[in-house]
């Protein structure tokens, strides 16, 4: 038989039940209302999402195991666009000039200016001995082209493909300078990016000039005294090597000198020798003695071609006035 305290107590404990699971419900209600509604997500800007895209690709290629990929295609691209510009440019009297005096390096044994009367010069009534000797460039790139000549022959693209192969050395010079100074891989490859497709650089590993080989060189130098730079007498020699071929290539080698200069005294002052400055010295005077040499067979002819040289409007102009100096820059390179 039921007992009617047994059902009361069995309807108190269902009844119970039923009270604690509605104050579960409505506790869970009330704390569902009390949130915060979640604020809408705007769609990032077309901006955003490139900065986040260029953000995504230049993690990607600078990832250590793609930076040499990356920076061999970069030079692969500047190198293509130089050999396009070398196949179409029409030549001018500089290569001329230069070519002139290679060949002649060559086939003639005498390094002079065939092509050229001695009258001809614009800048200059007469330069002496232009046909025999060769004083009013650095001997440096004529060297260079004799020897480059004998290997592939003489051409207007042989001519040009020596500075389109100092432009590859100049943009891989440039990135170990840029990645040893900022530690970044993807700093060094935008700027060799940057460097490579310059115009004027493209132009300059495009042109049968000395301009090329020397700004490579300039970079060689720190480059290979960064990589050496754990045996300080040894890269400083090297560099001084570099740099002592590159100042008989062209006056501007000074600017190349200079860096390595700030380079060693601002990192390396406190290992410096007199055995290491001796030996950095021994380049520059073993070749300026050859040049020498080579200038005492006709000193005469050397000082004229020297005056003919200083007579060109801006070879020995010295821009004081910077402002002018930025606008002659617009007029002159740009305009």
């Amino acid at each position: 038989m039921l007992n009617v305290s047994d059902i009361k107590n069995a309807l108190k404990d269902r009844w119970v039940q039923v009270r604690a699971l509605r104050g579960i419900i409505m506790q869970d209600f009330v704390s569902v209302q009390c949130e915060p509604v979640a604020p809408r997500l705007k769609p990032p800007s077309k901006y955003e999402s490139l900065g986040r895209q260029l953000g995504t690709i230049t993690s990607f290629l600078s990832d250590e195991s793609w930076s040499t990929y990356t920076l061999a295609g970069i030079i692969l691209f500047s190198l293509l666009f130089a050999t396009g510009a070398a196949l179409t440019r029409r030549p001018w009297c500089d290569e001329a000039w230069f070519a002139s005096i290679g060949y002649n390096l060559d086939h003639h044994g005498f390094m002079g200016m065939t092509v050229l009367d001695p009258h001809g010069y614009i800048f200059h009534p007469n330069v002496e001995g232009i046909d025999r000797y060769t004083y009013w460039v650095m001997p440096g790139y004529l060297l260079m082209q004799a020897a480059w000549y004998k290997v592939v022959g003489l051409s207007l693209f042989s001519m040009r493909s020596i500075s389109i192969f100092f432009g590859g050395v100049a943009l891989l010079s440039w990135y170990v300078v840029v990645r040893w100074l900022t530690g970044d891989r993807s700093i060094a490859l935008l700027t060799a990016f940057l460097l490579g497709t310059e115009q004027h650089f493209a132009f300059s590993a495009a042109t049968g000039r000395m301009d090329m080989m020397c700004a490579a060189l300039g970079l060689v130098a720190p480059a290979l005294y960064i990589r050496l730079r754990q045996n300080f007498t040894l890269a400083l020699f090297v560099a001084s090597c570099v740099s002592a071929i590159n100042l008989f290539t062209h006056p501007n080698a000074i600017f190349g000198v200079l860096a390595v200069a700030v380079i060693v005294l601002y990192f390396d002052r406190n290992r410096l020798s007199t055995r290491a400055l001796l030996l950095a010295f021994c380049p520059f005077l073993l070749l300026g003695a050859l040049w020498g040499l080579y200038g005492a067979q006709a000193p005469h002819f050397l000082v004229a071609q020297f005056q003919a040289q200083s007579r060109v409007p801006h070879r020995l102009e010295l821009p004081w006035n910077p402002w002018k100096s930025f606008w002659q820059e617009i007029e002159l390179r740009y305009g």
